[in-house]
Order: structure tokens, then sequence, then C-alpha cells
């Protein structure tokens, strides 16, 4: 889970590097007997392209951060754990949340 959460916002950090403003968040809560970690950031976001690529084994991935997220989702899986995206935009940040049972 540390390693998941890190790489997460070792990518957040790496996008928000040039804005002004750059803004992260962190939460913790349980709902309907799930548990959730999620990272919020206000940077450049994903494309719809580029957010159905990270979650598809066998894209090739053109992104900085790409692999990275693989390995980080195929690690969640192992570990029981579901990853979520909700990226509304490009431009307008993205959240990755961690479901645990």
């Amino acid at each position: 889970m540390k390693t998941i959460m890190q790489n997460l916002t070792s990518n957040a950090v790496r996008v928000l590097q040039d804005k002004k403003m750059g803004q992260i968040k962190w939460e913790a809560y349980r709902k309907a007997d799930k548990v959730y970690l999620a990272v919020t950031d206000n940077g450049p976001g994903l494309s719809s392209e580029q957010a159905r690529a990270l979650f598809k084994n066998e894209t090739s991935i053109n992104l900085k951060t790409g692999l990275g997220f693989h390995i980080i989702r195929d690690l969640a899986k192992k570990v029981g754990c579901e990853i979520l995206l909700t990226a509304p935009q490009a431009g307008m940040g993205a959240r990755f949340e961690l479901i645990m049972e």
C-alpha cells in the first residue's frame, strides 16, 4: 500500500512541477465496508485516450509516467485492491482512488 501511494503521489508531484499553485490532496475514508485512499491533483489531467491506455495491458504507453502506473496497477491487483481514475478532462487534474475490501 505504501509503495502504491508513494508512486501515485510521486506522479502527482511530477505533473505539478511547473505549475504555479499546484495542489495535491490526500484522503482516506470508509464507505460501505470498503476503505478508500485517494490522491488528487490539479495538474494537466489526462485525455480520455490516455486514461483508457493506463488500464489496458496491451497498450504501448507513450507517457512519461505510463509504465510506472502499469506496475502500480498490477501491484494493487496482487494485494486485492482496485484503482479508479477520475480525470474530468485534460487540463482539470486527476484523482486516483485505491479501494480495499
